[in-house]
């Protein structure tokens, strides 16, 4: 068992795969994470919030960002987790992974705050999970419409809240269904 789930027959070869997902303040140059989960094959999630650094201050700060993740700055303060404690968790964790996200190109520019920021090197990078899922949809044989079928009923069963874990969970969710598509009922039922 790798989680507090049974891991799914067949899938021990995607056992050195994790998904993270990231909240941040905002979408603008200067946001920074707020949130970060992270999901593995067992479909388990983790997620810290991280409470703000001085550096980031209410500026920064996006309420309608926070109408989308619903995590108030007040939140952060009094139930997030030391930034540096979550970089150096995340560097643990990610040890020897290959990590993915839904979408790099963001999570990195926050990763990378996180990491300036606390002074701490990060020691892993982000691969791109829909890439990823398109290509196991590929080896799987599956057509283009039957992936999107197999996703649809992914979705309904895994919501998109905005929340970094169960957003990890959701791409980690896809990703196994699209490789492993004879285990959907299996999937379904660890939501």
């Amino acid at each position: 068992m790798i989680g507090g789930n049974m891991p799914l027959a067949g899938s021990e070869e995607y056992a050195d795969m994790l998904w993270l997902d990231v909240e941040a303040s905002g979408l603008h140059i200067g946001s920074y994470p707020i949130e970060i989960g992270w999901c593995r094959i067992d479909l388990d999630p983790v997620s810290f919030l991280i409470k703000p650094l001085k550096a980031w201050g209410s500026d920064d700060w996006s309420a309608a960002s926070m109408n989308i993740h619903g995590i108030s700055r007040n939140q952060l303060f009094e139930l997030g987790a030391e930034p540096r404690d979550i970089a150096g968790w995340l560097n643990t964790v990610c040890c020897g992974k290959t990590v993915l996200s839904d979408n790099p190109a963001h999570d990195s520019i926050w990763f990378r705050k996180l990491y300036v920021d606390t002074n701490i090197e990060q020691d892993f990078g982000l691969r791109d999970a829909v890439h990823a899922a398109g290509v196991a949809a590929g080896l799987s044989g599956l057509s283009q419409s039957k992936a999107q079928e197999l996703l649809e009923r992914i979705h309904r069963r895994f919501p998109h809240p905005h929340r970094a874990g169960p957003d990890a969970r959701r791409s980690a969710a896809e990703f196994l269904t699209l490789a492993m598509p004879h285990n959907l009922q299996e999937i379904e039922e660890m939501a």
